[in-house]
């Protein structure tokens, strides 16, 4: 089934994230993307058109289901069929890494089930845009940018607040490219 675009909520967050427990025992997990912008709610608007969460566990010892993730709950599952959207294992610490210190403060959180849920914060979000330098998450940045969820001072900040300094001017320049789009 070729999926399309539609605006999720949080009725689909509490969807995949009930199923990412039920496959993966998973307590605590990240939200990355344009399903992280859930948690900002009609704020994020179209900005929450998407097919899938891009979800990171971050429990050790809780991960006897990831092997089985894609298969129970991505692209090509069951679980698409059902939902209209996907769960896409991404990994905490691909989510994560390479975030400016203090990106768990920041973080929006829930609780669902049990589970405890960190949406990443749109600041947060624009940092792992700039690091996939597709155009497709240069596009997302400026639509973020367009609809005031995060200012060029805030990304600014946050570059020079990086863990590893190596990045900062990847992640500026590729800033740069969004700047030309708007």
């Amino acid at each position: 089934m070729s999926q399309s675009h539609r605006q999720l909520g949080i009725a689909d967050l509490t969807v995949a994230v009930r199923e990412v427990r039920r496959v993966t025992g998973c307590l605590e997990l990240v939200v990355g993307g344009s399903g992280a912008l859930v948690a900002l709610g009609t704020r994020a608007g179209d900005l929450l058109r998407t097919v899938d969460f891009d979800i990171g566990i971050t429990q050790e010892g809780t991960l006897q289901g990831v092997k089985d993730f894609d298969s129970k709950l991505g692209k090509q599952s069951e679980f698409v069929e059902s939902h209209g959207f996907y769960v896409e294992h991404v990994g905490e610490s691909l989510l994560t890494d390479l975030l400016p210190v203090g990106w768990r403060e920041r973080a929006a959180r829930f609780t669902i089930e049990e589970v405890s849920v960190l949406c990443l914060a749109p600041v947060d979000i624009a940092i792992n845009k700039l690091d996939a330098a597709r155009p497709k998450d240069f596009q997302h940045l400026s639509r973020m940018l367009h609809a005031g969820l995060v200012t060029y001072d805030e990304i600014e900040d946050a570059i020079s607040h990086v863990p590893f300094s190596f990045l900062m001017p990847k992640y500026r320049e590729a800033l740069a490219k969004v700047r030309t789009m708007i």
